[in-house]
């Protein structure tokens, strides 16, 4: 009878031991940590819509089969990226020369973003194979800011272009994410804060000026050989002139 009773306890201690590493095995909300959701993918059942997350109890039973599911992790922090634009106008080079000057035909905007991305999002750009890790996710955000940079340069350009008195380091946050709707135009991210940190920008006025005239005088040129008596000679250098000045215009 004891012997009977002591199989018996084992046998239920194994039972206990198999089953509670059963729980433990689909006990997937344990793995995910804190500001984090997991991902369930499996050859089984595919992605799961339902994010894991943490605190909140979760057990998947595909985890029971070998090699079958995955748990991706991801991070729900706040984003900080800082993007740097600049280069110059076209011509800046040539302009500057002929003025003899170092005039500013240069442009520089260094912006830092806070950019915060929702579960929903990450379970539904994941299922889209968007991108598939912790990695891919900070290069997909990076990739959203470069671009948000571009567009508010663009921007800030074209007002400094068209506004003399516009002075774009005055612009404050709220200026910068009215200037380009960033939460319309990037529907799976949310913009929460926009700063422009360094800014530098050309001198409109005088790059048109020079410009202008630099121009006038090559049509000038153009038009002084092609009436001149050799102007069959000089053709191929008058096409030339002729497309440069298109593509300065």
């Amino acid at each position: 009878m004891k012997r009977f009773l002591k199989n018996l306890f084992v046998c239920f201690l194994i039972l206990v031991v198999c089953a509670a590493a059963v729980f433990f095995i689909g006990w997937t909300s344990l793995r995910v940590s804190p500001d984090c959701i997991g991902v369930v993918k499996s050859k089984t059942g595919g992605i799961q819509k339902e994010p894991v997350r943490p605190g909140k109890f979760s057990w998947n039973w595909e985890f029971l089969l070998p090699t079958n599911t995955k748990l991706e992790v991801f991070e729900l922090k706040p984003y900080l990226i800082n993007k740097k634009i600049s280069g110059t106008l076209p011509s800046a080079e040539l302009y500057s020369t002929l003025l003899k000057s170092n005039a500013n035909f240069g442009y520089n905007f260094v912006f830092d973003f806070c950019v915060n991305i929702s579960s929903e999002s990450i379970v539904s750009l994941y299922e889209q194979l968007v991108f598939s890790d912790q990695k891919g996710l900070e290069r997909y955000i990076d990739q959203i800011c470069d671009s948000a940079a571009k567009m508010l340069s663009s921007e800030i350009m074209k007002k400094v272009e068209n506004d003399p008195f516009f002075q774009p380091e005055t612009l404050t946050q709220e200026d910068l994410l009215g200037l380009v709707d960033l939460n319309k135009k990037f529907r799976e991210v949310q913009f929460s804060s926009v700063v422009l940190n360094e800014c530098s920008y050309p001198d409109y006025s005088m790059y048109k000026t020079v410009r202008a005239t630099f121009l006038s005088k090559i049509k000038d040129v153009v038009s002084e050989l092609e009436n001149s008596s050799g102007s069959e000679e000089n053709a191929d250098f008058i096409n030339r002139l002729k497309n440069f000045f298109n593509k300065q215009e």
